[in-house]
Protein backbone atom coordinates (compact mmCIF):
# COMPACT_ATOMS: atom_id res chain seq x y z
CA UNK A 1 0.00 0.00 0.00
CA UNK A 2 1.39 3.43 -0.83
CA UNK A 3 0.70 6.24 1.38
CA UNK A 4 2.14 9.81 1.58
CA UNK A 5 1.57 12.42 4.21
CA UNK A 6 1.03 16.59 4.45
CA UNK A 7 1.21 18.81 7.19
CA UNK A 8 -2.14 21.08 8.18
CA UNK A 9 -1.39 23.64 11.04
CA UNK A 10 0.05 21.21 13.63
CA UNK A 11 -1.35 18.48 12.53
CA UNK A 12 -0.38 15.55 10.16
CA UNK A 13 -2.69 14.00 8.05
CA UNK A 14 -1.77 10.54 6.39
CA UNK A 15 -3.42 9.01 3.19
CA UNK A 16 -3.16 5.51 1.31
CA UNK A 17 -3.70 4.98 -2.16
CA UNK A 18 -6.21 2.18 -1.39
CA UNK A 19 -8.53 3.55 1.17
CA UNK A 20 -10.37 6.66 -0.18
CA UNK A 21 -11.92 9.36 2.09
CA UNK A 22 -10.59 12.44 3.43
CA UNK A 23 -9.28 15.66 1.55
CA UNK A 24 -5.99 16.62 -0.22
CA UNK A 25 -4.37 20.01 -1.09
CA UNK A 26 -3.66 20.69 -4.98
CA UNK A 27 -1.96 22.87 -6.75
CA UNK A 28 -3.72 23.44 -9.81
CA UNK A 29 -1.77 24.73 -13.11
CA UNK A 30 -2.46 28.11 -12.75
CA UNK A 31 -0.69 28.10 -9.76
CA UNK A 32 -3.90 27.93 -7.65
CA UNK A 33 -4.53 25.66 -4.05
CA UNK A 34 -7.68 23.98 -3.59
CA UNK A 35 -8.79 20.96 -1.49
CA UNK A 36 -11.01 18.16 -3.17
CA UNK A 37 -12.30 14.80 -1.49
CA UNK A 38 -9.43 12.46 -1.54
CA UNK A 39 -10.23 8.88 -3.66
CA UNK A 40 -6.99 7.07 -3.67
CA UNK A 41 -4.73 5.77 -6.18
CA UNK A 42 -4.42 5.21 -10.14
CA UNK A 43 -2.08 3.42 -12.37
CA UNK A 44 -0.96 5.85 -14.93
CA UNK A 45 -2.01 3.86 -17.82
CA UNK A 46 -5.96 3.94 -16.64
CA UNK A 47 -5.35 7.83 -16.04
CA UNK A 48 -3.85 8.61 -19.24
CA UNK A 49 -7.09 6.83 -20.70
CA UNK A 50 -9.48 8.95 -19.14
CA UNK A 51 -10.16 11.68 -21.19
CA UNK A 52 -11.90 13.93 -18.43
CA UNK A 53 -8.60 13.75 -16.05
CA UNK A 54 -7.22 16.62 -15.49
CA UNK A 55 -3.55 16.57 -13.76
CA UNK A 56 -2.89 18.27 -10.85
CA UNK A 57 0.09 18.26 -8.77
CA UNK A 58 -0.37 17.15 -4.77
CA UNK A 59 0.39 18.85 -1.99
CA UNK A 60 2.55 16.20 -0.48
CA UNK A 61 5.44 16.56 2.53
CA UNK A 62 6.88 13.06 2.33
CA UNK A 63 5.71 9.64 0.92
CA UNK A 64 6.75 6.02 1.90
CA UNK A 65 8.33 3.42 -0.88
CA UNK A 66 8.86 -0.23 0.18
CA UNK A 67 6.00 -2.79 0.77
CA UNK A 68 4.58 -3.46 3.92
CA UNK A 69 6.43 -3.15 7.43
CA UNK A 70 9.80 -2.58 5.00
CA UNK A 71 8.31 0.82 3.72
CA UNK A 72 10.90 3.79 4.45
CA UNK A 73 9.51 7.67 4.51
CA UNK A 74 11.22 9.66 2.08
CA UNK A 75 10.91 13.74 2.75
CA UNK A 76 10.06 16.43 -0.26
CA UNK A 77 11.49 19.63 -0.49
CA UNK A 78 8.97 22.46 -0.49
CA UNK A 79 9.06 22.81 -4.48
CA UNK A 80 8.41 19.23 -5.34
CA UNK A 81 5.06 17.89 -5.55
CA UNK A 82 3.72 14.64 -5.82
CA UNK A 83 1.66 13.64 -9.71
CA UNK A 84 -2.09 13.43 -9.58
CA UNK A 85 -5.49 13.56 -11.49
CA UNK A 86 -8.64 15.58 -10.83
CA UNK A 87 -12.23 13.64 -11.83
CA UNK A 88 -15.15 12.23 -10.69
CA UNK A 89 -15.19 15.17 -8.24
CA UNK A 90 -12.16 14.15 -6.31
CA UNK A 91 -8.07 13.77 -6.77
CA UNK A 92 -6.37 10.33 -7.63
CA UNK A 93 -2.38 9.98 -6.86
CA UNK A 94 -0.95 8.55 -10.26
CA UNK A 95 1.10 5.56 -9.70
CA UNK A 96 3.69 4.97 -12.12
CA UNK A 97 4.33 1.09 -11.66
CA UNK A 98 3.17 0.94 -8.25
CA UNK A 99 4.73 4.13 -7.04
CA UNK A 100 4.60 7.95 -7.24
CA UNK A 101 6.05 10.19 -9.23
CA UNK A 102 7.87 13.55 -7.62
CA UNK A 103 7.57 16.64 -9.97
CA UNK A 104 8.98 20.38 -9.28
CA UNK A 105 5.98 22.57 -8.36
CA UNK A 106 5.89 25.61 -11.05
CA UNK A 107 4.77 28.44 -8.69
CA UNK A 108 5.66 28.41 -5.04
CA UNK A 109 2.78 28.47 -2.79
CA UNK A 110 3.45 28.48 1.36
CA UNK A 111 1.55 25.78 3.05
CA UNK A 112 -1.91 25.89 3.61
CA UNK A 113 -2.43 27.52 7.32
CA UNK A 114 -5.03 26.40 9.69
CA UNK A 115 -8.52 27.18 8.77
CA UNK A 116 -7.74 28.23 5.47
CA UNK A 117 -8.05 27.53 1.70
CA UNK A 118 -10.84 24.06 3.42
Amino acid sequence: MRMFNFHYGRETTTLRTAIPGGFVYIFLKDGTLRTFNWLGGIDSEVARRTPDAKPVKIYCTSYATGKGLAHRWLQLHKDEALVGCLFNGGVYAVLYQGDFRVVARDVLIPPPQRGKLR
